[in-house]
């Protein structure tokens, strides 16, 4: 027969040790929170704590932890989009998770913003005649000029002349739909 023994050796594991991170893409302002996750490659027998950060919390709020079961290969998080009001481009913003032993991840969403610098009117009459309705399309745009789809508010109306203020109706404009 074959003689008792015993020996140790190390077995290498093949998995990946890369934290990925996704996020919606893209997302806007209006959306309040958006839903996350993070993932690995392989199971670990015991839970994982990773920590997150935003490239931009001024844009994004993400916790600064997110916990993997063991046995697990993934987690949610929420995170909160911040609505500031103020005219600006899209932002770009990445998610950043780590953990000691694994090699951290990103993940990245643009946020487009829902505040209008302005509105552009399309044509109107030269003159118009007191209390005959005239048709108008409102255009809500950001920052480049461009139609600002996200836009679902309504706009304050006024008119003024050559002689000052003119009194008009609507004082309002119905919610947009798709920046118009």
């Amino acid at each position: 027969g074959w003689p008792d023994g015993s020996t140790t050796g190390a077995v290498q594991d093949d998995e990946s040790s890369v934290i990925s991170v996704y996020l919606p893409f893209p997302t806007t302002e209006s959306a309040g929170s958006i839903t996350g996750a993070v993932s690995i490659a392989g199971v670990l027998p015991v839970a994982v704590e990773l920590a997150l950060a935003s490239s931009s919390p001024a844009d994004l709020h993400v916790p600064a932890t997110v916990m993997i079961p063991a046995g697990g290969m993934s987690a949610n998080f929420t995170a909160q989009i911040v609505d500031d009001a103020l005219p600006e481009t899209t932002e770009s913003v990445t998610v950043t998770a780590s953990a000691a032993a694994l090699t951290s991840g990103n993940g990245l969403t643009f946020i487009t913003d829902n505040d209008p610098s302005g509105f552009v009117f399309s044509s109107v009459p030269a003159s118009w005649i007191r209390s005959v309705p005239n048709a108008v399309t409102i255009t809500a745009v950001g920052v480049g000029g461009g139609t600002m789809a996200s836009f679902n508010g309504a706009a304050t109306l006024s008119a003024a002349g050559d002689g000052g203020s003119v009194s008009m109706t609507p004082a309002a404009s119905g919610s947009f739909a798709l920046g118009m």
